[in-house]
């Protein structure tokens, strides 16, 4: 996909999410200005949804930035997964952590504005414990429904990756390494794209339900 970004140029996504081999997934990652980190004199353009002028959604990238590409797999720490771009955490729980980047990912379906990678705190080496990534979740974020954005994610994800396994409000491709879904909840009005690396991810989630059983 190939997105008219005003001063920034033409941005072009890659060319596949994830390689269904190995479990990495591809993301290319376009600083946006967020006022509370950013002088006014460095928003740029304000880039219309998937290029599409007669959008009503439009947001300001950050003037002066790069895209810059990041490649994912299980197991990462957040110093390697933030790829250079300003990465915040987004709140925590036991040891799970949720963290962003400032920054839109471009991916072949369109933007998902806010991405978030999802940590496992684990012990490690020599009693040492780190953050390592366990799961993904994308927001398929310029349809003009939460129906259409699942709409256009399965799409793609069904000619990269072939036929999933579905039910009513979600797909999923279940592989040696993980899994990638993509859900629509009607209740939230949001349709979610996912990867989760095995074994990390069930960790995770053992660790969640012990802790509501206690």
């Amino acid at each position: 996909m190939n997105i008219d970004a005003g001063s920034h140029g033409v941005l072009e996504s890659p060319p596949r999410l994830v390689d269904a081999a190995s479990g990495s997934v591809y993301l290319r990652l376009v600083p946006f200005h967020l006022s509370r980190l950013h002088p006014p004199d460095l928003r740029g353009d304000f880039v219309p949804c998937n290029g599409d002028a007669s959008s009503p959604y439009q947001f300001p990238l950050l003037r002066g930035a790069s895209p810059v590409d990041v490649t994912l797999r299980g197991g990462m720490r957040p110093s390697d997964v933030s790829a250079g771009v300003i990465f915040e955490s987004a709140g925590s729980q036991w040891s799970r952590s949720w963290w962003r980047w400032i920054a839109y990912a471009l991916t072949p379906f369109g933007w998902a504005m806010f991405p978030m990678p999802q940590f496992i705190r684990k012990q490690t080496r020599q009693n040492e414990e780190e953050d390592l990534l366990a799961s993904l979740g994308l927001g398929p974020s310029c349809g003009t429904s939460p129906q259409e954005n699942f709409r256009v994610a399965e799409d793609w994800l069904v000619r990269e990756l072939g036929s999933p396994q579905s039910s009513e409000d979600s797909r999923e491709w279940r592989y040696e390494w993980g899994y990638v879904g993509l859900t629509y909840e009607p209740r939230d009005g949001a349709a979610e794209a996912y990867i989760l690396w095995e074994p990390l991810h069930s960790e995770l989630m053992a660790e969640i339900g012990e802790r509501i059983r206690s």
